[in-house]
C-alpha cells in the first residue's frame, strides 16, 4: 500500500460524485442555515428583550428599542448558517483540507486586489444602468400574478435594506459593513465560487458553463428580480476572477467593493458630508457616455486580469 493510499482518511462524501455533492450542499445550506439562524434568533430574542410572539412583525417596527439590533444580529447568524459553514463541512466530509480546497491559503497579490477592488468601482455606471434597464420589465398579462409577488419581494427586500442603512453613529455604520459586506463577501464567495461552481464544472465538464450556471443561482437566490441582470453579470465576473487566478481572495475583494462602498456613501450623505451616493451613475438621461466608458474600462481591465494570470484555474477532479 503507498503512502497516498495510507493517508487518505474515509469520509462521508470522499467518493461521492458531483451530483451527489451539489445536492450535499443544498442540504447543508438548509440544514445549517436554519439550525443557525435559529440559534440566532433566540440569542437575539433574549439579548434585546423582545417578544417571541411578535417575531413576524418586528420587520415593520425597526423604531422599537432593541429591533434593529434584534435584525442584524439574526442577519448575522443567518448568512453564517447558509453561506460559511455549508461550504467548510462539504469539504470537511469530502475529507479534504478545507483551507487549500477553498483556495482560502492561496496568498493573493496585494497589487491585484487593489486592481480588482477598483475594476468593481470602475463597473458603477454599467451596473446601475443594468439595474435600471431591469427594474422597468413588465411582464405578459397571464404572468401578473408573478411580477406581483416579484415587487412584493423586491418591495420587502428594499424596506429591510434601508432600515439597515440607517446609520446615526460610525458604531452603527461598522455594523452594516460587518452584516451588508463582510460576512456576505466572504460567506458567497465561499459557497459559490469556492465550493458550488467547481462542483457544477465537475458536473457538466463545462467550466465556462459552470461560471454562468452558478452566477445564475447567485443572482436568484437574493429574491430581487428588479435587480437580477447587474447582480447576475457581477456573478459571472466574480466566477471568471476566481476561475482564472485560483485565488478566492480577489473575488472576495471585488464583492466587498460593491456592497461596502454602498454602505459608506450613504452613510456619508446621511450625515451630509456628500450629496448624493454612486446609484446616480449611469442612470438616467444623457447616461450613455457613462455606461460606455464603463463598459471599455471593465472589459480592458478583465482582459489584463486575463492576461496577466494567463491559465485557467483547474477545477477539482473530485
Amino acid at each position: 500500500m503507498n503512502n497516498e493510499n495510507m493517508n487518505t482518511k474515509p469520509s462521508l462524501l470522499s467518493h461521492a460524485g458531483a451530483s451527489q455533492q451539489f445536492l450535499a450542499l443544498i442540504g447543508l445550506c438548509l440544514i445549517s442555515g436554519f439550525i443557525v439562524s435559529l440559534v440566532g434568533i433566540v440569542i437575539g430574542l433574549l439579548l434585546f428583550d423582545l417578544n417571541f410572539l411578535k417575531l413576524g412583525t418586528l420587520m415593520k417596527e425597526t423604531w422599537k428599542p432593541g429591533v434593529m439590533g434584534f435584525l442584524k444580529l439574526s442577519q448575522f447568524f443567518s448568512a453564517i448558517g447558509l453561506f460559511v459553514l455549508p461550504p467548510i463541512i462539504l469539504v470537511w466530509m469530502r475529507g479534504k483540507p478545507v483551507f487549500s480546497e477553498l483556495r482560502i491559503s492561496v496568498k493573493p497579490h496585494a497589487g491585484w486586489v487593489l486592481f480588482c477592488m477598483l475594476l468593481m468601482v470602475v463597473q458603477l455606471p454599467l451596473i446601475n444602468g443594468l439595474g435600471a434597464l431591469n427594474a422597468e420589465m413588465v411582464f405578459p398579462d397571464f404572468l401578473k400574478g408573478l411580477e406581483n409577488w416579484m415587487r412584493v419581494k423586491e418591495d420587502e427586500t428594499g424596506v429591510m435594506t434601508k432600515a439597515f442603512l440607517d446609520m446615526p453613529t460610525y458604531l452603527h455604520l461598522a455594523e452594516a459593513l460587518l452584516v451588508m459586506a463582510v460576512i456576505p463577501a466572504l460567506g458567497e464567495e465561499l459557497l459559490f465560487r469556492s465550493a458550488m461552481q467547481p462542483i457544477i464544472s465537475k458536473w457538466t465538464k463545462m467550466p465556462h458553463l459552470s461560471i454562468w450556471i452558478t452566477a445564475f443561482i447567485f443572482s436568484f437566490i437574493h429574491f430581487q428580480f428588479f435587480g437580477f441582470l447587474p447582480r447576475f453579470l457581477m456573478g459571472a465576473f466574480l466566477g471568471y476572477l476566481f476561475y482564472w487566478t485560483g485565488n478566492i481572495w480577489y473575488s472576495i475583494a471585488a464583492h466587498f467593493v460593491n456592497n461596502g462602498l454602498t454602505v459608506v456613501m450613504y452613510f456619508l450623505v446621511q450625515h451630509k458630508y456628500i450629496e448624493e451616493t454612486t446609484d446616480d451613475l449611469g442612470v438616467g438621461q444623457g447616461s450613455f457616455p457613462e455606461i460606455a466608458v464603463s463598459l471599455a474600462l471593465a472589459v480592458g481591465g478583465i482582459m489584463l486580469i486575463r492576461k496577466k494570470f494567463g491559465r485557467n484555474y483547474p477545477m477539482p477532479a473530485n
